[in-house]
């Protein structure tokens, strides 16, 4: 047996092996329960019940109290009627004295400090008179008085302004404002660095360059991350299949080892290579470490990233930006994927990686995935591939229904009068679903039984099934008197892998 069949039998993966996994997200409506479902609406009652006895109770306490202040600091209304005036004797009606008034602001009674005036004799009044004219008037102690409070007032308010934060000049914002964009651009330095152990460089030798005289042989670089290992090979992702027969991966660490073509899907261009363990030294396996993987269902519009890769056209570096939108669809047969789009250039046959500010890859970024007409990076999420990654590292064969599909919401089906489930748009030519019958028109409703309502669900479907299984596809076919349920045999075939 030759070199290059020893390699096949080493690519092809032992039965024993434990299978390779990732987590894999799953956006799912969660069933009503209607038991806990009574049963909390059964406890919001009771808790109001509870709360509406106690809000009673405490309301009771505090306008009692308040009652009992009112009287120990002497405001009561007065309902009695006015007493009658009495006689003094000389025949006239003795006249009731007008009660002071009180104070309810300050709180206290001031009748209290108001007394009756004393009646005094002409000589009393005589040395009153002289200690008046001795004293200073009352008049000139209570503008003295206010004269130094005021000035106190004045004393206190100029302390307050005084501690008061100055309003910041124009030329104190610039710097603050400068200050937080070099703090910025440093988190982001961060992000990139400690990314690096991830990275590989990836060189084939089939490129081509166009020059003066023509086209030449050129080496194709681009940039990939590792994905993870089993006991014999590590992974490596790239965006699309690398020209050529012979690739070098060089990790970050400057250390190189050949690599081999594993697995490639044709209908996303995703690549995996592998390098045999035997051919990398063990202190580029602890330093080069797989890249985590984040979750791009968290990921919406606004939320900053950070693109890796050939972004300018040379590999490294990195640019900076944020989502526009996670809704723009980018249909293959039988899969939807909603791509991620930014606000960030890139210069042409740009590809690379979508990293958050956490630095986990939430998307993969090619040409192929760009609106058209833009120059904009465009990523396909990372969570909605993580099935089809796994299989490829497990050498799954996948399998092919043949249909291109768009999902119909319940609000697009009362509107439109459609049923709920895949609106076959086509069927391709030679396909399993145009050899069943399946037509332009129809909606998929269930296969084997299972609802599907969408196309990822008829992506994980698929992902269960090996070729040469039989599909039960029940669908609603438009007819002359609406639709009618037609159910169809379909035979799947194998998708084809670039190996």
């Amino acid at each position: 047996m030759n070199s290059m069949e020893q390699d096949d039998q080493n690519n092809i993966r032992n039965e024993g092996e434990e299978p390779y996994s990732f987590i894999e997200e799953h956006v799912r409506k969660r069933p009503v329960d209607r038991r806990r479902f009574l049963w909390g609406a059964l406890r919001l009652l009771l808790s109001a019940i509870v709360f509406g006895t106690v809000a009673g109770f405490v309301f009771v306490l505090i306008t009692g109290g308040i009652g009992l202040s009112n009287v120990r600091g002497g405001v009561a209304l007065r309902t009695e009627s006015p007493e009658r005036p009495e006689s003094d004797g000389s025949g006239e009606m003795a006249r009731t004295p007008t009660p002071t008034p009180l104070s309810i602001e300050n709180g206290r009674d001031e009748a209290e400090d108001t007394k009756t005036p004393a009646v005094t004799s002409p000589t009393e009044k005589a040395g009153t008179a002289g200690e008046a004219s001795a004293s200073p008037a009352p008049d000139s102690e209570t503008a003295a008085a206010g004269s130094k409070a005021s000035g106190s007032r004045g004393e206190n308010s100029g302390k307050k302004a005084s501690r008061l934060t100055p309003t910041p000049t124009a030329e104190e914002l610039e710097r603050e404002a400068i200050h937080i964009y070099e703090r910025f651009q440093s988190a982001l330095r961060r992000i990139f660095e400690e990314n690096l152990c991830h990275r590989v460089l990836v060189t084939s030798n089939g490129g081509k360059k166009e020059g003066v005289f023509g086209a030449s042989d050129h080496p194709q670089k681009m940039v990939g991350l590792i994905l993870g290992e089993d006991s014999r090979r590590l992974f490596i992702l790239l965006d699309h299949l690398p020209e050529g027969e012979k690739h070098q991966v060089t990790f970050s660490d400057s250390a190189q080892a050949p690599a081999k073509v594993y697995a490639s899907d044709p209908l996303t261009g995703l690549t995996i290579l592998a390098v045999q363990l035997r051919d990398v030294d063990d202190l580029t396996l602890t330093v080069c470490t797989p890249a985590e993987l984040g979750n791009s269902y968290g990921i919406h519009p606004g939320n900053l990233v950070l693109v890796i890769g050939t972004v300018l056209g040379e590999e490294g570096g990195y640019l900076q930006g944020s989502i526009l939108s996670a809704e723009r669809p980018y249909e293959v047969p039988d899969r939807e994927y909603r791509l991620l789009d930014t606000d960030i250039h890139s210069a042409e046959d740009a590809s690379g990686f979508l990293l958050d500010m956490q630095g986990r890859v939430v998307g993969i970024f090619s040409d192929r995935f760009k609106p058209e007409g833009t120059d904009l990076i465009s990523a396909i999420p990372i969570s909605m591939v993580k099935i089809l990654l796994t299989n490829m590292i497990n050498r799954k064969q996948l399998v092919s229904l043949g249909v291109m599909g768009r999902d119909i919401s319940v609000e697009e089906a009362e509107n439109l009068d459609l049923p709920v489930g895949i609106y076959v748009v086509d069927s391709l030519e030679e396909s399993a679903a145009l050899e069943a019958g399946i037509r332009t028109g129809d909606v998929i409703t269930e296969i084997n039984g299972k609802e599907v309502t969408s196309v990822l669900l008829l992506e994980e479907e698929l992902y269960r099934h090996e070729p040469g299984d039989s599909l039960t596809v029940t669908l609603m076919r438009p007819g002359s008197e609406g639709y009618e349920e037609v159910t169809c045999e379909a035979i799947l075939g194998p998708l084809e892998i670039n190996e």
